[in-house]
């Protein structure tokens, strides 16, 4: 007797679910595949952190832009204060007399032991209000000292990171050296849990030389290159500091290194909204000055976010799919671990708290942080506004066609930082 064949819609059902059963599979080597990679790479990257073995002596300009109430600016001048290497002069660039960060710097001059100007730039018309202060500073000191730095003020570096970035300049082994930030919650909220992640997951990762890249917290130049980059007229027509001085620097043939010592540790405090708008705003300029960088982390982003979502579904379907899982979580937790080895050997000490114990839990959310991530990676499609600081810019092609300024507020330095 015939065996009685199954009912067509039975049939179609079952076709589906191994489908599925496919992609799910397919999605989960993925994953898999992706955690193998973060973990070689986060070890790669902790290995080649080097030691400071000599002390550098180097005179050095350093030009930081300011604005707002700087909450931070004491322990900013204390991280340059313990400096084994201290900037020759500092000086600060702020928008107008107007800005909040003015009178705090005044009063910093009066009572620091470093020689420290401020420099009142005026508003930007063409440029991001950062560049306008850069290149306002750089044009008065940008050829007093052998070196120029151009940092951040919501940086903490540690007392080498000077030494780290001036080194390869005066053995003249390159023109320009760069580093990275590493993320330090200042509170507990999800979106800066989220975020930390997010970023330490991106300091963690190789960076390219040969300008591809550069961030804007922390650089160092010879002073001929900065002669020969032409920064102060380049930064006056520029959205990104860091970004169009990378662009340039490759354009001129210039020799740039991603320091790997050079590792800031730089605090954060986001609600979602400001993660999300911190995030689209780089992967804006990334549209703006390297879109196959953005295209490449658009790829990694969607293919990582497929796998964890595959590799969660598996978990629940198969004792095969639950091990896959587990081994991927294991590799995750592994590279997190080897990003904070490659903290502490920049020089970055550990830091307690309930904040750092719940980030080793991250990988349990991974298909919420990399839902997170593609969301700010599509919202920077729309380039037509930027949102910085107290500023909005007005864009077409890549340039400031309009500035709208809002009122000035302490969020520059957190919510909104711009590096």
């Amino acid at each position: 007797m015939p065996t009685p064949r199954p009912p067509p819609n039975d049939r179609w059902r079952g076709r589906v679910l191994m489908i599925a059963e496919i992609i799910a599979w397919a999605g989960g080597a993925l994953g898999l595949i992706s955690a193998v990679v973060t973990l070689v790479t986060a070890h790669v990257m902790c290995r080649r952190v080097p030691a400071l073995v000599e002390p550098v002596t180097a005179r050095a300009v350093m030009i930081v832009p300011a604005t707002g109430d700087l909450p931070r600016l004491a322990a900013f001048h204390d991280a340059l204060l313990a400096q084994r290497c201290r900037p020759a002069r500092i000086v600060f660039a702020v928008e107008s007399v107007d800005d909040p960060a003015y009178a705090r710097l005044l009063a910093l001059v009066a009572s620091s032991p470093f020689s420290i100007d401020v420099v009142v730039a005026g508003e930007a018309t063409a440029s991001s209000q950062k560049c306008r202060n850069q290149a306002s500073a750089l044009r008065l000191f940008g050829q007093s000292e052998p070196y120029v730095v151009l940092a951040d003020i919501d940086i903490l570096p540690p007392p080498d990171w000077l030494g780290h970035l001036l080194r390869p300049l005066t053995r003249d082994v390159a023109d320009v050296v760069t580093g990275y930030r590493w993320t330090m919650p200042a509170d507990a909220r999800p979106a800066t849990v989220l975020g930390t992640w997010i970023d330490r997951s991106v300091a963690g990762l190789p960076k390219p030389n040969d300008g591809w890249l550069a961030w804007g917290g922390s650089i160092a130049l010879r002073r001929d290159a900065v002669e020969r980059l032409g920064l102060p007229d380049l930064f006056e027509r520029e959205i990104s500091d860091d970004l169009s001085l990378a662009k340039a620097a490759r354009r001129a043939g210039a020799r740039v290194i991603f320091r790997r010592s050079v590792l800031l540790p730089t605090p954060v405090a986001h609600s979602f909204a400001s993660l999300i708008a911190f995030g689209q705003r780089q992967y804006q300029m990334f549209l703006f000055y390297q879109w196959p960088l953005w295209l490449a982390a658009a790829v990694t982003v969607v293919a990582n976010l497929f796998g964890s979502v595959a590799l969660l579904w598996l978990a629940f379907h198969s004792p095969a799919g639950l091990a896959a899982y587990a081994l991927s979580l294991i590799m995750i937790a592994a590279a997190d671990q080897r990003r904070r080895s490659m903290a502490r050997r920049a020089g970055i000490a550990p830091v307690g708290g309930v904040v750092e114990v719940i980030l080793r839990f991250m990988p349990l959310l991974l298909p919420v942080i990399h839902l997170l991530h593609l969301a700010a990676i599509v919202l920077s499609l729309d380039r037509r506004k930027v949102v910085w600081g107290h500023c909005v810019y007005r864009m077409r092609g890549g340039r400031v066609t309009g500035i709208e300024r809002r009122r000035w507020s302490s969020i520059v330095s957190s919510d909104a930082r711009g590096d």
